[in-house]
């Protein structure tokens, strides 16, 4: 989340799109090993230590995404509000 966060202020800071700040930053952030793994036993048609591996970094590659949306939904919801009480006080 903590990475989410950062691209989206770091993104308005220097006007460019948050993914152009978000993807080379998760990059590191996937489980390397765990990947390998699962792609070689894959390959070598393990599957029981394949569903084993799969199982594990589809979790940790699905936290990620739930954590880069909560940060996402936030920064909308923010924006929004912000838009609409701009919008009011300009009526009055």
């Amino acid at each position: 989340m903590f990475c989410s966060l950062y691209a989206h202020l770091a993104a308005r800071i220097v006007k460019a799109p948050t993914t152009c700040l978000l993807m080379p930053a998760t990059v590191p952030m996937i489980p390397g090993g765990s990947l390998y793994y699962t792609t070689s036993y894959a390959l070598a048609g393990n599957i029981p230590e394949f569903k084993r591996f799969m199982l594990s970094t589809g979790k940790t590659i699905f936290a990620m995404a739930i954590g880069f949306a909560v940060i996402s939904l936030m920064f909308r919801t923010y924006e929004k509000y912000m838009a609409n009480s701009k919008h009011f006080k300009s009526c009055l």
